[in-house]
């Protein structure tokens, strides 16, 4: 009989034992288990905040209400042309539609403004708007830095609405791509995404 108590025992004592580093494994693998997902998490919300505060950094153009001139566009060799704002190819303020008699072919100028980060760099447009790209005015005396997009007018697409996606690349090197829409020949020029 003693001999099956000093089992019975040792046995207890084992299982004791056993469940102790039983429970000790179990919650070390836990431990790990959850400090992986907290470091996922932690490393997510760290690249949004990043993400957040380089959208920050990113243009945001809208159109100009700002009333002015003339916008100055510098050409091929240096040349500069002046586009008045009494233009009838000049969508600002003062103009929020194309004449309809304007010819195809006519560049239209739509003039914005960037309420963000004032220096992206790599720009480039893809849109079916012909020809299209941001100018900004070059430096001189009269002019003031103004930004505006240029493109083709083409008249059967006059009032058809049109996407323009514009990527690039903000100053702390945070690439990214927004989205815009206008309509052909009118004064119209808002950010869709992000909104």
């Amino acid at each position: 009989m003693q001999s099956v108590l000093i089992i019975l025992v040792y046995d207890f004592d084992s299982a004791i034992k056993f469940g102790g580093w039983a429970v000790a494994a179990l919650t070390l693998l836990y431990s790990i288990y959850r400090n992986r997902v907290s470091d996922k998490r932690i490393k997510r919300a760290e690249a949004k905040l990043h993400e957040i505060e380089s959208r920050g950094k990113a243009p945001y153009f809208a159109p100009s209400s700002e009333p002015f001139q003339q916008l100055f566009e510098e050409g091929e060799k240096g040349t500069v042309h002046l586009w008045s704002a009494t233009n009838g190819n000049v969508l600002c303020w003062l103009r929020k539609r194309v004449p309809k008699d304007m010819p195809d072919g006519n560049p239209v100028i739509l003039a914005l403004e960037n309420h963000g980060d004032p220096a992206p760099r790599r720009i480039k447009i893809e849109t079916e708007l012909k020809d299209c790209v941001l100018r900004q005015e070059p430096k001189l005396k009269s002019a003031h830095g103004r930004i505006f997009l240029k493109y083709r007018y083409e008249r059967a697409l006059q009032g058809k609405p049109a996407d323009l996606k514009i990527s690039f690349e903000s100053s702390d090197g945070y690439r990214s791509a927004h989205t815009y829409k206008t309509v052909h020949g009118e004064f119209v020029f808002e950010r869709v995404d992000p909104p």
